[in-house]
């Protein structure tokens, strides 16, 4: 089942070719290795994209596609990991990342309004890139420790139920 699932949802090569905005890329894109759906790749993929959603900077896709190029792993399922991070979990990742963080270097939790602006950066963010951007790694790494070991579990149900249905 997940085998068929991702074949039939998934963006193929052969789309991406045509694209005129990715020609530049194509050569990278067009990787027979970062589109196979085998479970040595899909897993670490997705663990790949759960890692990279917890950076707190908005490339997520770009550094996905990146890293899933460099190591020759799937880049759909990396991309998919990233969606971890969206506009509904965003706030909640990272005020969860910046607490544990505080707690893992022992310090005071600050209050702070959020504000994108310069000033907001200049003076608030100083306050909080530490502990932010350590909680940041630990609860990605653990995330992708977490869903490396999901997207097995599924994909053997998937193998167990292909092979059942097979077998009848």
């Amino acid at each position: 089942m997940t085998h068929r699932f991702l074949k039939k949802y998934l963006v193929q090569p052969s789309q991406i070719k045509d694209r005129w905005y990715l020609r530049p890329l194509k050569k990278i894109l067009t990787t027979k290795a970062l589109w196979t759906l085998r479970s040595k790749t899909v897993k670490p993929g997705f663990a790949l994209g759960l890692f990279i959603a917890f950076i707190p900077f908005p490339v997520h896709t770009i550094t996905a596609i990146l890293a899933a190029a460099r190591l020759n792993i799937n880049l759909p399922a990396a991309i998919l990991g990233t969606l971890a991070c969206n506009p509904f979990t965003v706030g909640p990742m990272f005020y969860l990342a910046y607490r544990f963080g505080a707690y893992l270097l022992q310090l005071n939790e600050e209050n702070f309004k959020f504000a994108l602006t310069y000033t907001w950066l200049k003076n608030s963010f100083l306050n909080i890139w530490e502990p932010l951007l350590l909680g940041s790694f630990f609860l990605g790494l653990f995330s992708a420790i977490i869903g490396y070991i999901v997207m097995g579990i599924f994909w053997r149900i998937g193998i167990a139920n292909y092979l059942k249905k097979k077998s009848r």
